[in-house]
């Protein structure tokens, strides 16, 4: 584990930080690379990139702060303030799914603005999406959060002394769901341009990366540690709040799919 890769005073250098920033990087310069022979100008992916990033920070934070609001209580600024009430610098608390849909709004809203379609945009983007959940996901690992629950598979990690998964269960070994998501996005990234290559209705890539992730999200969250405020109690069965988001997302993307091959059958 590498949570933070240098500091200068009280200045820290976070791995999750670096492998973040570098999965927008990569996925920006995917997209424009992608957007020419799509029918989109790739300095519009440039222009949209900075909705993405500043909704994706707003909606990823924001969604951990609603369920943790008794974390910031006497300190409602810290929700905001990369300089925290404590002297550090930084935010910690961020929730992937709420970035993303906040995103995808953002997103489309921008798309209207200068009358570009959005699913055409979305489709492009869509392998970038998947990779930079790849690369996010091994800075959750290296950052030692989003960590798994005891298990004494042959990949089970046992994180050091001092970190939470070690304090939570008594040092065990866990599963290591970071990883485990970061390989099933890659596999996502491959399936999404064969799905690519048979040439199929606009919007259906975006369509299938909602259905493929919200399985991989759903079946990796089987193996995660959740605190009780993330969790819904339904008497037979518990679910994250993260899984019934991907549940959500699953019937969008089967709806987008059905949707996108219908209009294009209407307009042959």
């Amino acid at each position: 584990m590498y949570p933070v890769l240098f500091s200068i005073g009280k200045f820290e250098l976070h791995s999750y930080g670096v492998l973040l920033t570098l999965s927008f990087i990569i996925g920006i310069y995917l997209g424009m690379r992608r957007a020419a022979d799509r029918g989109v100008q790739p300095q519009f992916i440039s222009d949209l990139a900075m909705v993405i990033v500043l909704c994706g920070l707003l909606g990823a934070r924001a969604l951990y702060v609603v369920f943790h609001l008794d974390e910031f209580k006497g300190r409602w600024l810290d929700t905001i303030n990369p300089i925290q009430s404590t002297g550090e610098i930084g935010i910690a608390g961020l929730t992937l799914l709420g970035g993303f849909l906040l995103a995808v709004a953002g997103s489309a809203v921008f798309c209207r603005m200068k009358k570009v379609q959005f699913y055409r945009v979305a489709d492009i983007l869509s392998p970038s999406l998947a990779l930079g959940i790849a690369l996010s996901r091994i800075g959750c690992y290296l950052n030692g959060c989003c960590f798994g629950t005891p298990s004494e598979i042959w990949c089970a990690v046992t994180y050091p002394a001092g970190r939470t998964a070690s304090f939570m269960f008594g040092g065990q070994p866990v599963h290591p769901s970071q990883i485990y998501e970061s390989l099933g996005a890659l596999l996502m990234f491959g399936g999404l341009y064969v799905i690519e290559r048979r040439k199929p209705p606009i919007g259906q890539v975006f369509g299938w990366f909602l259905v493929m992730y919200a399985i991989l999200r759903f079946l990796g969250d089987m193996t995660r540690y959740y605190e009780t405020v993330m969790q819904v109690d339904f008497g037979i069965f518990v679910l994250s709040v993260n899984q019934l988001i991907c549940l959500g997302l699953a019937v969008a993307g089967i709806y987008i799919i059905k949707l996108r091959q219908r209009t294009e059958n209407y307009q042959r």
